[in-house]
């Protein structure tokens, strides 16, 4: 009995020597034994961080006697691809798995290591951030903010300490410069989002008040709203009242300082809140040489007087809106933002389109 021993140990031995050589990743080819005993293959429990199953020759169910884990079991946590088979068994008659390829030290079947989870951000945010803003600021500072990355295209603020959205950006969100909040995308001609804010100056429309407010512009800007100006020929008068207040629906506001490009830019962002203007450059678009340079504007979100009505209508034909009626050629605004002012004035002023 002696030498048959010795052979089955033999057997044994090859069939391990095979394992351990052959493997390829995610398979241990090492052979059939006819009848369906395998020499390597067969199911061998998952071993290793990636478990897999040793494909075997024909009709290879076993695994045979060898030196890892039980079938099933962990086999070690760094293990990697591929799986276990043993040597010599017998057709039918499951058995324990044989070390896999990647075995090390005990650990849990079928469970990768990985770094640990970021502790929550604290709040860093004063009033309002892009979701991508925050997200470069969480992994400069080591941490993370849960709505990420679901919201990088909204607005996320913190009130109370906890993480929210506190506007969802359809079009992507817009990142400001420091010490500014960050805003949504708009359409060219959407008109911008005007907040509630402290009254500027007298004789504003309150809303007129809070567009030019939403802008950055404030009491020192203004050179004039009711008033009685010779070169005005009366378009700064009273049109009417609104929420107490007196006002004139024309605002003259001061330029001093401002280069070409920044008065450009300032009309734009007029219009964007609900302004017709013009910048009142002397000598030019017809602006008498010896009058004061500054940017007349008509909030179209009120009742009016006349005179401005048809200063807002020279305006959407593209006119100075002065009494010579002529082309306006320092700055041209988009058709679209034209129409949106046109159908604001029109709310307004139903019965004068």
């Amino acid at each position: 009995m002696r030498p048959l021993s010795l052979l089955v140990l033999g057997l044994g031995v090859a069939g391990v020597l095979a394992v351990g050589c052959g493997g390829g990743e995610g398979s241990s080819e090492s052979g059939a034994q006819p009848g369906g005993d395998a020499a390597g293959g067969g199911q061998a429990g998952q071993a290793g961080g990636v478990g897999g199953h040793a494909a075997g020759a024909a009709g290879a169910h076993d695994a045979g006697a060898g030196g890892g884990g039980a079938a099933g079991s962990s086999a070690g946590g760094s293990g990697g691809a591929g799986a276990s088979a043993g040597a010599g068994g017998t057709a039918g008659k499951p058995a324990a798995g044989a070390g896999g390829k990647g075995g090390g030290g005990a650990g849990s079947a079928g469970k990768a290591g990985g770094p640990p989870a970021l502790p929550v951000c604290d709040c860093f945010v004063k009033e309002a951030w892009c979701g991508a803003g925050v997200a470069k600021e969480a992994e400069k500072r080591g941490c993370s903010v849960p709505l990420l990355p679901a919201h990088a295209d909204d607005i996320l603020a913190c009130p109370g300490g906890e993480w929210g959205v506190k506007e969802s950006c359809d079009k992507g969100c817009v990142e400001a410069a420091a010490g500014t909040a960050d805003t949504c995308k708009l359409d060219p001609c959407d008109f911008a989002a005007v907040k509630d804010a402290p009254y500027i100056k007298y004789g504003l429309h309150p809303d007129a008040s809070d567009a030019l407010a939403a802008i950055g512009l404030d009491a020192g800007d203004i050179s004039q709203t009711i008033g009685s100006a010779s070169a005005s020929a009366g378009t700064h008068a009273k049109d009417g009242a609104a929420e107490g207040k007196d006002y004139s629906a024309a605002t003259d506001l001061r330029v001093v300082g401002l280069s070409q490009a920044q008065i450009k830019d300032r009309l734009e962002k007029l219009a964007s809140v609900g302004f017709v203007a013009w910048y009142r450059w002397p000598g030019h678009d017809g602006w008498p040489s010896d009058e004061a340079p500054h940017i007349h504007a008509v909030w179209v979100g009120a009742k009016m007087k006349l005179s401005l009505r048809d200063q807002v209508r020279d305006w959407v034909a593209g006119k100075n809106g002065l009494a010579s009626h002529t082309k306006y050629t320092f700055y041209t605004w988009k058709q679209c933002r034209i129409d949106a002012i046109w159908q604001r004035y029109l709310e307004h002023n139903p019965a004068q389109g």
